[in-house]
C-alpha cells in the first residue's frame, strides 16, 4: 500500500494539471502551487501556498527548467529531507546536474522522469503512455513508480545521456519542423492529400505547445544544436541537388 498521503505540484501551467489529475496516487491529498494567483486549479486538487506544497510527501516540479536555478535552493531549504522531489522536465542531463548542485540528490529521495505525454494526449487517460526514468532513489520513488505502473503507464529506464540523445530525434527534430511549418503559416488545401494532412497534424500539435516548452527542448538538450544543424545541412544539400538537376 502506498504511503504517499500528500502530493504537491509546483506549477499549474501546461503540464501541472496533467500531473495533478493523472499522476497522483488514488486517495492522496493533492496540493497545487503556482506563482500566478489566477492560474487554474485542476479538478480534485487544492490551491495552496508554497510552504504547504513543499510539506507534501511527494513534490513534483511542473515548471520550465529555466525556473530551476531560483526554485531548487528554496526547495532544498524548505522541504522535508524525507520528501520525494520529482523532476518531469523534457530534458534530463541538465536537471540532474542542477539537482546535484543544490544537494537534492545527496538527500536520497528523488526521481528524474520525463512523461512522454501532455495535455493533448492525456485527455483520454495515461494508460499505455510512456514515461522515461533516468535516475531514482528512495522508498517513495519506488512506491510512486508502482502507482504509475498500476495506472497502466509504461516505465522506460535509461540514463540521462541516452535519453537526451534519443529526444534529440523524437522531440528536438519534430518540434523544430512543426514550429517552422507553423510559422510559415501552412493551411489546409482543397487539394489535400493524406501526406499533406500529416504535416497539418504536426502543425496543429505544435500550435498547442508553449514557447517555454519549445525553447526548453531546443536550448537545454545538449544534442539539440547538432541535430538542427544536421537537418538544416541536409535540407541545403537536397536543395542544391534539385538546382543541379536544372542546370
Amino acid at each position: 500500500m502506498s504511503q504517499i498521503k500528500t502530493f504537491g505540484v509546483i506549477g499549474s501551467g501546461e503540464f501541472g494539471p496533467v500531473v495533478a489529475q493523472h499522476l497522483a496516487p488514488t486517495g492522496a491529498e493533492v496540493f497545487v502551487f503556482d506563482k500566478n494567483p489566477d492560474a487554474p486549479t485542476p479538478p480534485g486538487a487544492k490551491k495552496a501556498g508554497f510552504t504547504a506544497v513543499t510539506g507534501a510527501n511527494v513534490i513534483v516540479l511542473a515548471v520550465p527548467y529555466d525556473s530551476y536555478e531560483s526554485l531548487l535552493p528554496q526547495l532544498a531549504a524548505q522541504s522535508h529531507p524525507d520528501s520525494l522531489i520529482v523532476d518531469v522536465c523534457s530534458v534530463k542531463m541538465k536537471p540532474t546536474a542542477s539537482f546535484n548542485a543544490h544537494g537534492l540528490i545527496t538527500r536520497g529521495n528523488f526521481l528524474m522522469t520525463h512523461p512522454l505525454f501532455g495535455p493533448q494526449t492525456a485527455g483520454s487517460g495515461i494508460e499505455g503512455k510512456n514515461l522515461a526514468v533516468t535516475y531514482q532513489a528512495g522508498r517513495l520513488a519506488e512506491q510512486l513508480l508502482e502507482v504509475w505502473q498500476q495506472k497502466g503507464v509504461n516505465i522506460v529506464e535509461m540514463c540521462a545521456t541516452k535519453h537526451d540523445l534519443e529526444m534529440a530525434k523524437v522531440h528536438v527534430l519534430t518540434f523544430f519542423v512543426g514550429r517552422t511549418l507553423l510559422e510559415m503559416g501552412i493551411e489546409p488545401s482543397p487539394l489535400n492529400t493524406p501526406y499533406y494532412s500529416e504535416l497539418l497534424d504536426l502543425v496543429e500539435v505544435e500550435r498547442h505547445h508553449s514557447l517555454e516548452l519549445f525553447y526548453t527542448i531546443q536550448r537545454h538538450n545538449p544534442f539539440a544544436a547538432g541535430m538542427r544543424r544536421k537537418f538544416i545541412a541536409k535540407l541545403q544539400e537536397l536543395d542544391d541537388r534539385i538546382l543541379a538537376q536544372l542546370a
